[in-house]
């Protein structure tokens, strides 16, 4: 029985210490958390603008269109706490910074960890516990209801994302994107189904957590809003174009809800810009991938509609 027991023992300990190699090896590869991050540090000095926030962004904000060191942060599924640490953390050190571009999306201040309807799933579940885990152990950024490193391993919770940071290939393939941040999604991936794709969110607002998941995500915009006033930097808010399966599945309410987020951004950064570009009709069915994400060619009409708004409401680069 000793001897069984030993033989457990020497197997786990092994096991062990091939899976502490293993994650520790993973930092050895790019992946889009930990090349983000870099870059942005690595050329604290260069960024003028830097756009954050989710895949409406990182898919739809193209940065070779500004022409002039613009850099795309911006990631699939973030939620708003991280782009308001982000914003702490950077926008201060970023030293020749003009500018930060934000993405205010349909009824996202409700997309929160803590939202019990957003659970439900096996999928949310999943994805949560990899962004727990990447942002974690890339970006050393904890979600601050979750206990510190509980879901940091990589190889545990990601093995997917694992796998591919190993396996010899295209390098933007591994980082998410181009150079500057940018995921390009061509048309010709669009699927069959494409206009009934990707939604927005039907809110239960009868729910007891939906008051309190709304009011963390306005006060994470606030947040963001505060670290732009305070380094003086020009803050542009904008929703994204989205196809008009989208548009129709938007209520009264949720329309006027978005337009309180705003508002309360402004409270607290007055100079904030804010444009809506959800039915701008300058885009048709060709310009998009899904209901609510920009195909490349969409992103490219996109970037430039961006670029010259920008540049005719206030220069942007002196």
């Amino acid at each position: 029985m000793k001897k069984f027991i030993y033989s457990i023992s020497r197997f786990s300990l092994v096991a062990f210490v091939i899976f502490l190699a293993l994650e520790c090896l993973s930092f050895a590869f790019p992946n889009e958390y930990s090349y983000k991050r870099n870059y942005v540090e690595d050329n604290s000095d260069r960024i003028k603008i830097l756009i954050l926030g989710h895949s409406h962004a990182g898919k739809g904000i193209n940065p070779e269109a500004f022409g002039d060191s613009v850099f795309n942060m911006a990631m699939s599924g973030r939620i708003h706490f991280y782009d308001a640490v982000l914003a702490e953390r950077y926008v201060s050190r970023l030293k020749n910074l003009k500018c930060v571009i934000w993405p205010l999306g349909y009824s996202f201040e409700y997309h929160s960890y803590l939202y019990p309807d957003i659970l439900l799933s096996k999928e949310h579940v999943n994805a949560i516990e990899m962004q727990q885990c990447m942002y974690e152990k890339y970006m050393g950024i904890s979600y601050e209801k979750a206990i510190p490193y509980l879901h940091c391993s990589q190889l545990a919770v990601y093995p997917f994302g694992y796998k591919m940071s190993l396996l010899p290939g295209n390098f933007e393939k591994k980082i998410g994107g181009n150079r500057l941040g940018y995921e390009k999604i061509p048309l010709s991936k669009r699927s069959c189904n494409w206009q009934e794709s990707m939604l927005p969110s039907i809110i239960d607002y009868s729910h007891p957590e939906a008051p309190k998941a709304r009011q963390e995500g306005i006060c994470n915009f606030k947040r963001i809003a505060a670290a732009c006033r305070k380094a003086n930097v020009r803050l542009v808010v904008i929703s994204t174009p989205c196809n008009k399966t989208y548009q129709r599945r938007m209520t009264e309410r949720g329309k006027r809800e978005m337009l309180e987020c705003v508002d309360s951004m402004k409270s607290v950064y007055p100079d904030m810009e804010y444009y809506n570009f959800i039915a701008d009709t300058r885009f048709t069915d060709e310009d998009f991938f899904d209901a609510s994400h920009l195909c490349d060619k969409g992103a490219e009409k996109f970037s430039k509609i961006i670029r010259d708004t920008l540049h005719y409401y206030l220069p942007l680069i002196e």
